[in-house]
């Protein structure tokens, strides 16, 4: 324990001539240990969880239309207005916070209510890092809890504050949900700081751990043998409940916090409950939605609300609309399949007809059928929660996406709506992190496979395998000095694998290098990969007045030769009422195809193949066309090679056959041997004495080449079996590992100055 600061001050020094050099040592010593005393409360009350965190939780999506960054900024942005709005001093207890209950009648006196307590408790608790003052707050609100205990139970809080002039006033009995929030909110508080609040002497981890044991005790909130929530300490009927306090993520972090197993049972009922609401015959059956409050066992929709006197009781309404909130996070945390389902059925109904695939239209309320309850789209505390949900599977990605957008612009009509669309917002995004957890935001992994493809003299793809799970983006650069200097090219969205690099210099090599990013910081580069654009195209038409063949011919005034003879009059014809047929042309060159323009009669192709050959026997589809209604198509950005370019019909579009008046064919003369020198066997040769060896060969993951009497300027190339480099690293050392896990199979050329080798990729 640290001295009194002031007691040193009164430290008797008897010596005259050493008096005031001792004076101005104590005050120096005074000033040293003052510091120090803050720098250890600082130390004390750093954060463990400072925002954001970013986490992303396994089989869980987050919002694809915006990285991580900007969900961040979004929710400082709301959260200051929030705080702005609602947070207010007590006036007769200076260190003591509420969030006003502003959704309450403007002449009531009340000031706020448990519910909107635990909603702001939560959220200060993982707004620390953010806001420098959000412990301040934090222990101002836990202490307003104490000081305001209910009057049934004094473990919990009394469900209403009201302001009576300038005294805060309390004295009810508790509410399930405000009380279930306050105790999960000082386990986040144990994790987040240690310790606990300010001036006290009680631990955030005991008082969690004593409100949790009470929530089944005597006047308890949870029924001892049948484990339902309860409506509150001052509500005698066991069977009774809401389903706005059936929050199971709470309950297995009760579990964690106490080691009691009794949660496990609690949260088994909320499952029951869900059944007996929506199963097989049941009101919600075909719509997965709950009532406010259910009684009986099995459970059914209550009217009267338990007593309460609650308006649509037995309704989807103000209470009910939390539940997709509650039920998705015990997914979201701790991989609850049950409540995947249970949301996933609601969802399938939610995404579809009632709203269109847009969270905005949610009404807010329905009748368990699905009918709704007036006309009231838009609340963001039935829109919050239901996005919210969709995080729970990449099937709803559309629907989360545009409900994120819309949560951003909801805000702002009362204290209960924004508590609720903020906390969704941070769970949504990764913020609301899961009390207990060791897992720190990590940068992401590094892309690999990284694949240049030459479409044309104008353009490159790229490909490459997405190994990381928490990325926000990628970033993609290239390089025309071979690695020398990097260019930023392009920032691509996450989950996303490949990129077109379009608008390029024909004959041209470019390098490739991919990185993934997020708010942690960045992943290492994938490998470096060159490809180099063709030459510029010829744009003449490469099929005119060439020779070919066809499957068929309706009668000998239709002949193959037709289809390529320029005329927009003349056409070739096949036999009618028969599938597949085909035609092709012999360009008599080997060209790198890019461009097919087919110019239909009305006897048009509905399903065909572009497809290529350097002998007419061997056929590689370019391209797959299903559904055409078009008699003109021009097909762009095609990637393929031969002599030959074939027209495979497999389906026709009418009754007759097929007809074509003219078929044309662009592209660039294609790479010969000449450009690359295949060695005839696995052994590589060389009058420059540079050997290579490659393994595993055949190969499906990485690739190892190693050298032998190479130079600092020796480079490793490796190119498809079109002629078209794809990776491109200078040599360093006697080895290189090349990754191709997500290259095509097939024979691929390694090249080291005049040595080449094949090997095969499957």
């Amino acid at each position: 324990m640290l001295p009194s600061l002031n007691n040193l001050a009164y430290i008797h020094i008897y010596s005259i001539n050493n008096q005031e050099k001792m004076k101005t040592r104590i005050r120096n010593l005074k000033c040293s240990l003052t510091l120090l005393f803050f720098m250890m409360y600082g130390l004390v009350n750093a954060q463990n969880k400072p925002f954001p965190q970013g986490v992303n939780f396994p089989g869980c999506i987050k919002p694809s239309n915006v990285t991580q960054a900007q969900m961040n900024t979004a929710i400082q942005t709301f959260y200051n207005t929030y705080k702005s709005k609602y947070l207010k001093q007590c006036p007769d207890a200076t260190d003591q916070y509420y969030m006003y209950a502003e959704g309450n009648p403007s002449s009531s006196t009340d000031a706020t209510v448990s519910e909107q307590h635990g909603y702001a408790m939560i959220t200060m608790a993982l707004m620390a890092g953010y806001d420098a003052n959000a412990k301040k707050y934090y222990d101002g609100m836990y202490k307003l809890y104490s000081r305001f205990r209910s009057t049934t139970n004094n473990n919990f809080m009394s469900w209403v504050i009201k302001k009576n002039g300038s005294v805060m006033v309390g004295g009810e009995g508790s509410a399930t949900d405000g009380d279930f929030d306050i105790a999960y909110s000082l386990i986040l508080a144990h994790y987040q700081w240690g310790g606990g609040p300010a001036g006290t002497s009680v631990t955030y981890l005991n008082e969690a751990k004593r409100i949790i044991n009470a929530f089944h005790g005597t006047h308890g909130v949870v029924g001892a043998s049948t484990y339902r929530t309860l409506l509150g300490d001052d509500f005698s009927n066991q069977l009774n409940t809401r389903s706005s306090d059936w929050m199971i993520d709470h309950m297995t972090a009760y579990k964690n916090a106490t080691g009691d197993a009794f949660w496990t049972n609690v949260e088994n009922e909320v499952y029951n409950c869900i059944a007996d609401l929506t199963g097989t015959g049941k009101p919600g059956a075909s719509t997965g939605l709950v009532s406010d409050f259910a009684k009986n066992d099995p459970a059914v929709p209550d009217a009267a609300g338990g007593g309460t006197g609650e308006d649509d009781a037995d309704k989807y309404s103000w209470n009910g609309c939390r539940y997709p909130w509650r039920i998705a996070m015990g997914y979201q945390h701790y991989g609850s399949t049950k409540a995947k389902a249970a949301i996933t059925k609601l969802l399938d109904w939610a995404t579809g007809t009632p709203t269109s695939g847009d969270p905005q239209n949610f009404n807010g309320g329905y009748n368990l059928n699905g009918t709704k309850l007036g006309s009231d789209a838009g609340e963001l505390a039935f829109v919050a929660p239901i996005t919210l949900a969709a995080t729970v599977d990449a099937k709803y990605q559309s629907f989360l996406n545009k409900g994120w957008g819309e949560l951003t612009t909801l805000s702002g009509s009362d204290s209960y709506n924004d508590a609720i669309g903020l906390l969704c917002m941070l769970s949504i995004s990764g913020n609301w992190w899961i009390p207990g957890s060791t897992s720190t935001p990590t940068a992401p992994a590094a892309p690999s496979g990284l694949l240049a493809t030459v479409v044309s003299s104008s353009q490159i793809n790229l490909s490459w395998t997405d190994n990381s799970s928490n990325e926000d983006n990628f970033k993609v650069e290239y390089s025309t000095n071979g690695g020398t200097s990097w260019t930023a090219l392009a920032t691509t969205a996450a989950n996303t694998s490949s990129y077109s690099n379009t608008g390029l210099t024909a004959a041209t090599a470019y390098s490739y290098r991919v990185y993934a990013v997020n708010t942690t910081g960045n992943s290492a580069y994938s490998g470096v990969v060159t490809a180099t654009t063709s030459s510029v195209g010829t744009s003449a038409n490469l099929a005119l007045n060439k020779t070919g063949v066809a499957s068929s011919l309706e009668t000998s005034a239709y002949p193959a030769s037709l289809a390529f003879d320029g005329s927009a009059t003349t056409r070739w014809a096949s036999v009618e009422g028969v599938d597949p047929q085909w035609i092709y042309v012999d360009l008599g060159a080997s060209y790198a195809v890019n461009r097919v323009k087919i110019t239909w009669e009305a006897a048009y192709g509905k399903d065909f193949l572009i497809q290529t050959s350097a002998d007419a026997s061997t056929w590689t589809t370019i391209k797959t066309v299903t559904g055409n209604t078009a008699l003109a198509n021009d097909y762009t950005g095609l990637s393929g090679s031969g002599r030959y370019v074939r027209i495979y019909g497999t389906a026709r579009g009418t009754t007759y056959g097929y007809s074509i008046y003219e078929l044309e064919v662009y592209g660039a003369a294609a790479k010969t041997s000449s450009n690359i020198a295949v060695a005839s066997s696995l052994e590589a040769f060389s009058a420059d004495q540079v050997s290579i060896t490659v393994s595993p060969n055949p190969t499906k993951d990485v690739l190892t080449v190693k050298y032998k009497g190479t130079t600092p300027q020796s480079v490793l190339r490796i190119y498809n079996m079109n002629g078209q480099q794809i990776y491109f690293s200078k040599v360093n050392g006697n080895t290189t590992q090349v990754d191709v896990s997500g290259w095509p199979k097939g024979i691929y050329i390694i090249s080291v100055g005049s040595v080449r080798k094949k090997v095969i990729v499957e």
